[in-house]
Parts: structure tokens; C-alpha cells; sequence
């Protein structure tokens, strides 16, 4: 599609990235900036780049700053949504061969971008099976999950690892989980829930190597300080 020059040079303004990754993430998202915004963000973390920024004596450079799309925005007229009862057809094909990577995580919609992020960019998994629900791995063990909930995310998990092929387990706890917080007793310490999040974590990971064994498990607890996320790796207790 053709993409408007001063949409190009308004992203270079505001980004410092080179015209040429403007205009391309404009066209993959056929004019929007918010997806655009996205796609520039994405391939910046991808490639560990640093956004050139001349000084003003022409020397060194400074770090890129983060892209926020409400600065890139802000000056533009809001864009005209598709009519959402018609039928969307993505852009993403179809690829009948299942992903052999699954991530399970709670389904804290605050996260999960970040989630697709680090599978995708830090552990190379374009495509993933996830199982996504309140608590995540915390079902597939007998602590602040109730039997039957185990029961049930535990069959889900075993359905997808054998029947899906999966050679990948990814496990996400995170900081400020609602599940947590309504099943431990008060007062909500933080450093006493984070405690037995990671402690479950651990049993979910040695329950999934009793019953499927051969895979690669990899285990994070997020965290977050402002509008920043950040995933610690968790170690497996052998």
C-alpha cells in the first residue's frame, strides 16, 4: 500500500529510525501507526539495536529512547476502524503443522504481550500452543490450586504436550497475581506470595518432567517497575 510521506517522517521524527523500517512497518500494518509503533518496537529488541541519535557536535551517540505511540499520535486525526461485525481476515496464514513450544501463564491481560515477546524474541518461538489461565502453572500443583482445578489443567497440559508434539514448556508466574492474592490468607506479603509462586513453579516443573519426560522446561517470573517488564529466569530444584 502507499504510505503517506509525512506519516514516514513524522515515525523517523519521533523514533530514530531510518525511513526505509518506518515505511516497511507502515505498509505491514497498511497505514497503523499504532501497529506500526509496535512492529518498530519489536524489531529494535529483537536485533539488541540502539536507535542512533546524533549529538549535537556530530559525535557520540545516545541510547534510544523508548517508543511510546501516544507521542506519535497525539498530533495525528484518529484513525476509522473497520466495521467489527463484518468478517476479519488476518494476516497471518494458516500453518497446519502445530507449534512445538507452550507457554502456560496466568491470564493477566497485563502481561501477556510480554509474554508473546519473550517467546518469540528471547527463546525463538514464532509460533506457541499456550495454556492460559488465572494462576497458570499453579494448577498444575497441590498448593493454593484446589484438586479439581489440578485435574483439569493438569489433563489439558498432557493433552497438548502429547498430542501437539511439544518439545518446549514455558512457565510464567508473575508479581501482583489476583490469583494468589485471593488464596493466600492476609496479609498479602509480597515477598511471601513471590515465594510460593516460585516454589510452585518448581512442582509444576517436576510434575511435568514425572509424567513427560525428554522436554525442555523453562521456568520466569515477571515483575514489573513502572511500565517496564522484566522476566527472571526461576531455577529447576532437581
Amino acid at each position: 500500500m502507499a504510505v503517506k510521506a509525512e506519516l514516514i517522517a513524522l515515525l523517523v521524527a519521533r523514533t530514530g529510525c531510518s525511513a526505509a523500517d518506518c515505511k516497511r512497518a507502515l505498509q505491514e500494518s497498511d497505514g497503523n501507526i499504532q501497529s506500526a509503533v509496535e512492529s518498530l518496537r519489536r524489531r529494535l529488541v529483537a536485533k539488541d539495536a540502539r536507535v542512533a541519535q546524533l549529538a549535537p557536535d556530530g559525535g557520540e551517540t545516545e541510547p534510544s529512547r523508548r517508543i511510546e505511540a501516544r507521542e506519535i499520535t497525539q498530533d495525528l486525526p484518529k484513525q476509522t476502524r473497520p466495521d467489527p461485525t463484518g468478517t476479519f481476515v488476518p494476516k497471518e496464514l494458516f500453518d497446519p503443522e502445530h507449534p512445538t513450544a507452550l507457554a502456560i501463564y496466568c491470564s493477566d491481560g497485563r502481561f501477556t504481550r510480554a509474554v508473546e515477546e519473550l517467546t518469540d524474541v528471547h527463546l525463538g518461538n514464532r509460533r506457541l500452543d499456550t495454556l492460559t489461565i488465572a494462576g497458570g502453572p499453579a494448577l498444575l500443583t497441590h498448593g493454593a490450586a484446589h484438586p479439581t482445578e489440578t485435574d483439569v489443567v493438569r489433563r489439558s497440559a498432557s493433552f497438548l504436550i502429547r498430542g501437539h508434539h511439544i518439545r518446549q514448556v514455558v512457565m510464567i508466574a508473575h508479581a501482583g497475581c489476583g490469583f494468589y492474592k485471593d488464596r493466600i490468607p492476609e496479609p498479602h506479603a509480597d515477598d511471601r506470595m513471590k515465594a510460593q509462586q516460585i516454589e510452585e513453579l518448581q512442582m509444576a516443573a517436576r510434575w511435568i518432567r514425572v509424567h513427560h519426560s525428554g522436554l525442555e522446561i523453562r521456568l520466569y517470573y515477571a515483575t514489573y517497575d513502572g511500565d517496564r517488564i522484566a522476566f527472571e529466569p526461576v531455577a529447576i530444584d532437581d
